[in-house]
């Protein structure tokens, strides 16, 4: 075997060239389907679990037709089991055995075919299934699933990709993403071609009749429809990955006539990415096997587990499709309802790449999130009814919307946090399944806090928000603000987004950031300032997929408290002849919209008088007696400039939570002497 891949694998390491976001690309390469659906559910799916799948294949380049042995061990998970569904299209003559006993046969539709098992099964006992078939592949129906085609001067080309459901057009499978089972692959070709497959090369056996069988093993599960096969004259060239435990190999298959420098130089770029994915998520999920690539004739990429199918040599479509060896292969989707754990994850990684890849600036990651901004948010991330292929891998939605859910949650959470909830997410679910509640769960937990608010609209509704915000400084009473004031602007049918906005004021020369959380459709807000700013920027780095980030001027809006004195909870023992509370701007006030009420004393009588243009000064009549002492000041309190009622609720000063309508409460406490005077 050493022998045989020193002559099969050859050794280059150069840099990767640019290319368009690899999110596009790999949607593109499901795209265009002629294949019938045929993805009618196998019964009780629940009440077995495949083990292990031996499949042996011989393509017929001559005749475009396929003959293929497949072994599966089973196991039941239910007493009483007399029957196994598999899905393998009807083109196909088909015999089968169930330990070494004639099946009958009893074909339910194009696709599915159920096998009479000839005894009853109980739990936890094993059978092994024999199938054997030959036939023709559908691949005269077009693009979707299984090809014979040619390349360069018509050398026969042979591949094939079966996301989502498209595995009956050339194997027999229990095609359930939860089922994952341990895979052998056999591949009988002409000598003159290579046959890269999933795992390891076992061996590379010369046959007669000029053929070659290449033998494959995956030791880790997979899910069925991550098996992969492709046959033609490949050149083939090999690089390692060092990583603690070692040096794993790294194989690329080229086309003769593609096995130019630069296109290794783009395939090449995988090692550093293998390196630098593994800092962000763990190491790589498949060590002791392998990572590979090779070219396929559809136009983007599939990420076939330890081997990806490419059509192209971009950076950003091979960081795409490795990051998928995390999310999707290590972690499958559990349905294509949510397929946005494959490839949001994928596309959000292309990001992740060209922000911590050597070189990269510090406006790599905002660039990356802005090229992937979506065409279109007019539909949901979470897919309620996954029947088409083409909504199922919508580069706007399952894709691009989908990466930038991953972005916003690392804005809000933090980068740490935010890749705590990936490290913990993955050591619940690797070699597993995962559904889209199971990570909000896991978020979450890491996270210490509820996000529901975040995900709900982003994740299950249409839309996303478009800004209209605008800003003022003002001085009033000796306190500087910056006045800003924000609108969601979208479509009535689109929810409001609760989203915390990044704020920059540009303040002498200087960046000074702050958070405005945005939780209704009108919004305003007040911060105290050193200096006068000269500028302003709402959302500067790029952390919220909104549809318009528009300044206009400002409007102004409710009034909120930004000074009380005595400060509320304090507890003094000096005597208090008055209380001082200042606005942010001027108001209308009666003493009738003011109370002071101590525990003891009861109701506290005083006389209201203004201390400049925004401050109101509340004088008692003698000195407060020692109590606990609460004030409310009334939300019919309204603003001079905009009429509106006071936005009061107490906090953190300047008060309120941004839209009109909330009364002021605070208590303090004097302990000092009663002097009656």
């Amino acid at each position: 075997m050493k022998t045989l891949l020193a002559l099969l694998f050859g050794s280059a390491w150069l840099t990767a060239t640019a290319a368009p976001p690899g999110c596009d690309l790999c949607s593109e390469a499901r795209h265009g389907t002629f294949l019938p659906i045929s993805r009618s559910p196998l019964e009780a799916p629940d009440a077995t679990d495949v083990l292990h799948y031996r499949l042996e294949l011989e393509p017929n380049f001559t005749t475009q037709r396929l003959r293929g042995t497949c072994d599966i061990l089973v196991r039941s998970l239910v007493d009483g089991l007399r029957e196994f569904t598999i899905r393998l299209a009807d083109t196909f003559t088909i015999s089968a055995t169930v330990d070494e006993r004639v099946a009958g046969l009893d074909r339910q539709d194009s696709a599915k075919l159920r096998l009479v098992l000839g005894k009853a099964y109980n739990r936890g006992e094993t059978f092994a299934i024999r199938v054997e078939y030959e036939g023709s592949t559908l691949a005269g129906q077009g693009f979707g699933s299984v090809v014979f085609t040619t390349h360069g001067s018509n050398k026969p080309f042979f591949f094939t990709l079966s996301e989502p459901w498209f595995a009956y057009t050339w194997w027999p499978a229990k095609d359930v993403n939860t089922d994952k089972a341990t895979f052998d692959v056999a591949v009988t070709t002409p000598s003159t071609m290579l046959a890269p497959s999933n795992g390891t090369l076992q061996r590379a056996e010369t046959l007669s009749g000029g053929r070659r069988r290449f033998t494959w093993s995956t030791d880790y599960p997979m899910a069925p429809y991550l098996l992969s096969v492709a046959a033609t004259d490949y050149v083939s060239w090999r690089e390692f990955f060092s990583h603690p435990g070692g040096q794993m190999p790294v194989d690329f298959f080229t086309l003769p006539e593609e096995d130019t420098p630069a296109n290794r130089e783009g395939w090449n770029q995988a090692v550093a990415m293998l390196g630098t994915f593994g800092d962000l998520f763990g190491p790589y999920p498949f060590l002791s096997e392998k990572y590979g690539i090779y070219r396929f004739g559809f136009g983007g990429g599939m990420e076939h587990q330890t081997i990806t199918g490419q059509g192209g040599y971009g950076e950003s479509l091979t960081a795409h499709e490795l990051a998928h060896q995390w999310w999707g292969d290590m972690i499958t989707c559990e349905g294509w309802s949510d397929i946005w754990l494959n490839e949001g994850f994928a596309t959000y990684a292309e990001a992740l790449w060209l922000e911590n890849k050597p070189g990269a600036g510090p406006d790599a990651l905002k660039n990356a999130m802005l090229a992937r901004r979506p065409g279109s948010v007019n539909g949901t991330v979470w897919i309620a009814e996954p029947n088409s292929v083409g909504r199922i891998f919508n580069g706007n939605f399952s894709y691009r919307k989908a990466g930038w859910v991953l972005h916003m949650l690392r804005g809000i959470v933090g980068r740490q946090t935010f890749l705590d909830i990936l490290a913990e997410y993955r050591a619940r679910h690797e070699y597993a399944t995962a559904n889209t509640e199971e990570f909000i769960q896991v978020a979450e937990e890491v996270a210490g806090r509820p996000l529901r608010y975040f995900f709900e609209p982003w994740l299950y509704m249409v839309g996303a928000p478009e800004y209209r915000w605008g800003w003022t400084a003002k001085r009033v009473d000796g306190r500087l603000m910056a006045l800003v004031h924000v609108d969601q602007v979208q479509e009535a049918g689109y929810p409001t987004f609760s989203m915390p906005l990044g704020f920059r004021l540009t303040i002498a020369g200087q960046k000074v950031d702050r958070t405005l959380w945005n939780t209704v459709r009108t919004q305003h807000y007040a911060l105290f300032l050193p200096l006068t700013p000269s500028d302003a920027a709402l959302d500067p780095d790029a952390w919220v997929l909104a549809t318009g980030n528009t300044k206009e001027a400002y409007r102004p809006g409710p009034p909120k408290l930004t000074s009380v004195l005595p400060a509320t909870g304090s507890s003094s023992g000096a005597r208090v002849r008055q209380v001082r509370i200042g606005f942010h701007t001027p108001v209308q006030i009666a003493p009738a919209q003011v109370t002071v009420v101590g525990d003891r004393v009861g109701s506290v009588h005083f006389q209201l008088a203004r201390a400049g243009d925004a401050t109101v000064v509340l004088n008692f009549l003698r000195t407060l007696p020692p109590d606990r002492y609460t004030v409310r000041v009334l939300d019919s309190v309204t603003a001079q400039d905009s009429g509106q009622r006071l936005d009061g609720e107490m906090g953190t000063l300047p008060s309120g939570d941004g839209v009109p309508g909330g009364a002021a409460t605070w208590t303090f406490t004097t302990t000092g002497p009663d002097r009656g005077r």
